[in-house]
């Protein structure tokens, strides 16, 4: 069995603090080691890191969940000595280095449990370490605030956008770094006021330096980037606009396969995917479906014709001829008599100034997308979070590119 000198070697503590014992409790199962300081050398050392000269006023014990030994829990004990100033009386507590101020585990202890976050559950978490919710997400909470506070964000292209944080409409406002893919920003709800507080955040006038922002038609966004003069930069999703495209595609069909179904009539039936799929993943048998029912004199036929027609305006690469592009689309779609493509139609006139901007920057959420189901993996994993803080910060952890 490893003997007690040779744990004590194990246990480096900078001068003047060393390991005086370490003794094993068998009721509670915990290894305790024994600290201490040399008062000599302790003095000489906050002289030189103050200038002043100080004196020990008095001890109090103090305990640090320390790494764990084997399978048993370990903690660091000490009598702690506070200092009195001779030139003022005050008198302060010393500070170790092993652990923060107010904190009750060691650094080393909070990095075990930063790193299982990332691999494990929060229920995991618990039970591995023997540690409590409350205690994992003190720990969390100060590594994010720590970490977040060494970054210096200088964006050049942002995303916003949103993700259920609680049954019943209750969203977090996430905002992502494009360029690097990062999450940047989390805040509650999705109002006006919740970006405004992000703007706040990053800076009034370093905002305004920002090229780009990926959003989709949410008007309460558009407002918070109105008022502070930089509606002009809004870029609308292009994958947010496919998505309506292919809703209204697939709600023509559904109103026509009813009807014909009226009249026992199966032309439409099981062709969902089909109209929505990319035609070149499309596997054989959809070909050549597809192909015929293209023959046909269908809403769905038309509907689908105008949602494949839209793709070319993205491949455009000057504002004019995509303007002359989308005027003739829109006539189109407008005079098709298809009620939820002209609702389309109508919606992307009305926000024409940001579906142009994407000729000119040509961004878009869809990584935003992948790391919102990055987010909803983690979510999952951890059955929930019991606070929003923890979710937000576990957000941060693994996907605010921070480590």
């Amino acid at each position: 069995m490893i003997g007690k000198e040779v744990l004590k070697k194990t246990i480096k503590l900078d001068p003047p603090w060393e390991v005086a014992n370490i003794n094993f409790e068998e009721e509670s199962e915990t290894f305790i080691i024994k600290v201490v300081y040399k008062k000599k050398a302790l003095l000489k050392q906050i002289k030189e890191n103050t200038g002043k000269e100080v004196s020990i006023y008095d001890h109090i014990s103090r305990r640090w969940r320390y790494l764990d030994i084997w399978q048993y829990k370990s903690y660091i004990e000490v009598r702690v000595p506070r200092i009195k100033y001779k030139d003022s009386n005050s008198v302060e507590q010393v500070k170790v280095p092993w652990a923060d101020k107010f904190s009750r585990t060691t650094h080393l202890f909070e990095s075990v449990i930063i790193d299982s976050l990332v691999k494990m559950s929060i229920k995991d978490v618990n039970r591995t370490h023997s540690v409590s919710w409350y205690t994992v997400e003190k720990i969390l909470d100060k590594y994010i605030t720590k970490m977040r506070s060494k970054v210096n964000y200088d964006l050049n292209y942002i995303g916003i956008d949103e993700i259920s944080r609680k049954k019943g409409h209750k969203y977090f406002t996430l905002v992502y770094d494009l360029t690097k893919g990062h999450v940047i920003w989390i805040g509650k709800d999705r109002k006006s006021s919740t970006l405004k507080k992000f703007i706040r955040w990053y800076g009034k006038k370093k905002i305004k330096k920002i090229k780009g922002v990926a959003i989709d038609m949410w008007d309460p966004y558009i407002k918070a980037l109105e008022d502070y003069a930089i509606k002009n930069k809004i870029v609308f999703d292009k994958f947010h606009i496919t998505k309506h495209l292919n809703d209204a595609m697939d709600k023509t069909r559904r109103e026509e396969n009813s009807q014909l179904l009226d009249d026992k009539i199966l032309l439409l039936k099981k062709t969902k995917y089909i109209w929505l799929k990319n035609p070149r993943n499309l596997t054989e048998k959809q070909e050549i479906t597809l192909e015929e029912l293209l023959k046909y004199r269908l809403k769905s036929v038309k509907a689908y014709e105008l949602k494949e027609l839209f793709k070319f305006f993205w491949r455009y690469k000057t504002k004019k001829h995509a303007a002359l592009f989308f005027n003739r689309w829109f006539w189109r779609a407008t005079h098709s008599r298809i009620e939820s493509i002209k609702k389309v139609a109508y919606t992307l006139k009305k926000y024409f100034y940001g579906v142009i901007n994407y000729i000119k920057h040509s961004i878009s959420n869809g990584r935003a997308e992948g790391i919102n189901n990055k987010i909803r993996v983690y979510t999952k994993r951890a059955y929930g979070y019991k606070t929003d803080k923890m979710m937000m910060n576990m957000i941060y952890l693994t996907c605010g590119g921070i480590r």
